[in-house]
């Protein structure tokens, strides 16, 4: 990832700051191992959890397990982390998008964590529609189901983190920094604004001729 062009202009003393530990969300204590879990808890003090399944077509158990139990399990491991400043889950624009208006707070669900958790997969499979009602997908199905658990974590004081919600649109290649168009998915927005830019590009050319 770092030897990519969008880090070049980034100083090799500073990147070389880095450190990656191999884990997955979707395992007890996240897959660290011991020593990777003793470091984490000892020496971080800010994370940001970004990691989830954003595939629309994710079925609603996958969805739920990656995107809510894979931060439920965060916040677990960040309760043993001595110098915690601020955990910052990464949601979506659309984790709300049922409503018509929306506000920088969170909305209720009508169903419980522990109703999903609880459903197997065939039941889950067929009430899928049903569940997420007027959202699209699973994926902001399950975003809106975590900023739920997020809000009653940060209301109990037997926890005591401090919780952060950001709600990113869709994001696209870069506009101007480190250097115009830079981007390493050609999915959702992005691949229409590239054919946009080919189709304008061999239009000119045309109309130059």
């Amino acid at each position: 990832m770092l030897s990519k062009p969008l880090f070049q202009k980034i100083k090799p003393e500073t990147l070389s700051k880095v450190v990656a530990v191999e884990g997955d969300i979707s395992l007890p204590e996240l897959g660290l191992s011991a020593e990777n879990r003793q470091k984490l808890c000892s020496q971080v003090s800010v994370v940001i959890h970004a990691a989830a399944t954003v595939k629309f077509t994710e079925s609603l158990k996958t969805a739920f397990e990656v995107n809510v139990n894979g931060t439920r399990r965060m916040v677990d491991f960040c309760r043993g982390m001595t110098n915690l400043v601020v955990f910052v889950y990464v949601s979506t624009a659309y984790a709300n998008c049922d409503q018509s208006c929306i506000d920088e707070i969170i909305y209720p669900m009508h169903i419980q964590l522990d109703e999903i958790e609880n459903m197997n997969n065939a039941t889950a499979e067929t009430r899928t529609k049903e569940l997420i009602g007027k959202r699209p997908n699973t994926y902001t199905f399950t975003k809106a189901m975590t900023e739920c658990y997020l809000e009653k974590v940060s209301q109990d004081i037997n926890i005591n983190i401090p919780i952060c919600i950001v709600r990113p649109s869709v994001v696209t290649a870069t506009w101007r920094d480190p250097f115009p168009g830079w981007t390493d998915s050609f999915g959702g927005l992005t691949s229409l604004l590239v054919m946009w830019g080919y189709r304008d590009n061999a239009l000119s050319k045309n109309f130059q001729r």
